[in-house]
């Protein structure tokens, strides 16, 4: 799967099993993690290029993306805007 103009795939990285209490979190009430690795970036546009680069470790605005499911993986495709910061 290959994105287009400004938009990136996003994995993020696996939620914490246990809250800052200790108690277990159960795999339907996770909430995917906003840390994760860009997969694939597009080719951005004359306008806005593409700054971001395939493999690096980044964080993303909470709760934005399209979920989509890669190799049974969860994935996000979302516009580069929706990051905030890299590692």
């Amino acid at each position: 799967m290959q994105p287009v103009l400004n938009q990136i795939l996003f994995k993020p990285f696996a939620s914490d099993e246990t809250s800052e209490l200790g108690l277990f979190i159960p795999d339907n009430a996770r909430e995917p993690n906003d840390r994760g690795v860009i997969c694939m970036v597009g080719n951005g546009t004359s306008k806005r290029p593409m700054n971001l680069k395939k493999g690096q470790i980044a964080h993303r605005v909470h709760a934005w993306g399209e979920p989509i499911w890669v190799n049974n993986e969860l994935h996000f495709i979302m516009d580069a805007k929706a990051i905030i910061a890299v590692e």
